[in-house]
């Protein structure tokens, strides 16, 4: 059997599209019996069954486990999911095989559940963009794509070009099965450089040039996944009326970032390059600008979006902070909040912890117990973190972070949840987003 399954592989890349298709749906059903991803892997934790999105689908896309007993805080359904995740590993993703499946476009976003019309006329008004900051691991990116689609919306994914091309292919033949999702040039993206930041723009810019239409734009990074449906978001935008969501606050580590310059050194022998700081002080920023701290992660109207790209402000700061460390921790709030470049949604404000919803993340030290594990100090999200997601993350928009073979329930639970919110729309509580937007302005010298 295994012979004749070899040469069934070996034979599938000569078929047309739709054999191809047959092939791997036998293949995957001699295997393991019938894969609703459509991988041909993992039937014990396929993410849906059939489309997410068919009128009446059930309210469970996960089956082995009880997502509302998770998130309702249910131990014995959480130490059930955690000692299945040790005890049967996530195996690597079939590279071929995600390939094939994407040889018939229409075959493959049907399969997966890709709307292909908006789901109300408020959202058809009101399209988003996103930029998606991929590294290596492609079908979370396209589980991540794929809760985050809507055909009115438009994408930019950048790949970090340290990634080998098989994933470079992978993720240019899965964009290309979508009119709207382009992949801009890759950078060699380097931790706490420039790189970051420069690769995003370029998305950026594209996005801009690309569509006319899009009122805010989120950037979000394949380790993450929405705490709120398209729906939601485009509500909440709304009442924000063209206000950025950014988090802002004076702090001295921007100071101790940006006092001396920084270079590149590459490591020969281990081929490693890392940001080293010399003993060479910098000038002051331009156009006598207060530098303020900010997380990476914002979401921005398309009037500030454009004052951005086209600002010389802009441009110099850019420029300035090419040779510090960490550039994006300071770039978007200081454009926000220094009134004499004149942005269009100027913000002197401290604006962080439960005054900013864009991100949901449990830090090292910050109180909250991480369930999960701690990688560089933030809290990879595990089954156990997810009724403080629901909870005490509430009305934030975006969750940060999930590892693909880290407990892939919590991802799985997570998606369920979205998937249902999307089908069975609710009422968030939008009485917190009016107090949070009327709020006063507050600023404090420094963080605490």
């Amino acid at each position: 059997m295994e012979l004749r399954l070899r040469k069934f592989r070996c034979c599938a890349c000569l078929l047309p599209g739709a054999l191809v298709a047959l092939v791997l749906l036998l293949n995957a059903h001699l295997k393991t019996g019938f894969d609703p991803t459509g991988f041909g892997q993992w039937s014990w934790r396929a993410p849906a069954l059939g489309s997410f999105y068919m009128s009446g689908a059930a309210g469970r896309t996960v089956t082995r486990f009880d997502c509302r007993q998770i998130f309702d805080g249910n131990e014995t359904e959480i130490a059930r999911a955690v000692a299945h995740a040790e005890k049967h590993p996530l195996p690597p993703l079939n590279l071929t095989e995600f390939l094939l499946s994407l040889s018939d476009c229409d075959a493959f976003r049907t399969r997966r559940g890709y709307p292909s019309e908006p789901f109300s006329d408020e959202e058809r008004r009101f399209p988003l963009a996103f930029t998606i900051l991929m590294r290596n691991e492609v079908d979370q990116l396209e589980r991540l794509l794929r809760a985050i689609y809507m055909p009115q919306n438009s994408y930019c994914i950048h790949v970090d070009g340290k990634e080998p091309l098989p994933i470079h292919d992978a993720v240019r033949r899965l964009a290309a099965c979508f009119p709207n999702v382009k992949v801009t040039d890759p950078f060699i993206i380097l931790y706490t450089g420039v790189s970051q930041l420069t690769s995003e723009l370029g998305c950026l810019r594209d996005l801009y040039v690309a569509d006319a239409a899009w009122k805010y734009y989120l950037n979000i990074a394949v380790s993450e996944f929405p705490l709120k449906t398209n729906r939601e978001l485009v509500k909440i935008f709304a009442r924000y009326g063209g206000r950025n969501e950014l988090e802002s606050f004076l702090s001295p580590l921007t100071a101790q970032r940006s006092k001396y310059r920084y270079v590149h050194v590459h490591n020969r022998s281990t081929g490693v390059t890392r940001l080293v700081k010399t003993k060479v002080a910098k000038t002051p920023p331009p156009h006598a600008l207060q530098l303020w701290k900010s997380s990476r992660y914002v979401a921005l109207s398309r009037a500030f979006v454009e004052f951005v790209l086209t600002s010389p402000a802009s441009r110099d700061l850019l420029v300035w902070l090419s040779d510090t460390a960490s550039p994006d921790e300071s770039w978007w709030a200081t454009l926000n909040s220094n009134w004499q470049i004149k942005s269009p949604t100027y913000a002197k404000e401290r604006k962080r912890d439960d005054r900013y919803v864009a991100r949901a993340v449990m830090w090292q030290g910050d109180g909250m117990t991480c369930r999960g594990k701690y990688v560089h100090s933030i809290c990879v999200l595990g089954v156990g973190d997810l009724p403080t997601l629901r909870t005490y993350f509430g009305p934030k928009l975006i969750a940060n972070k999930f590892q693909r073979d880290y407990q892939p329930t919590a991802f799985d639970c997570l998606e369920e949840l979205h998937v249902n919110r999307t089908l069975r729309p609710r009422e968030l509580d939008w009485g917190f987003y009016d107090r949070l937007l009327n709020l006063k302005p507050y600023e404090l010298p420094y963080s605490s």
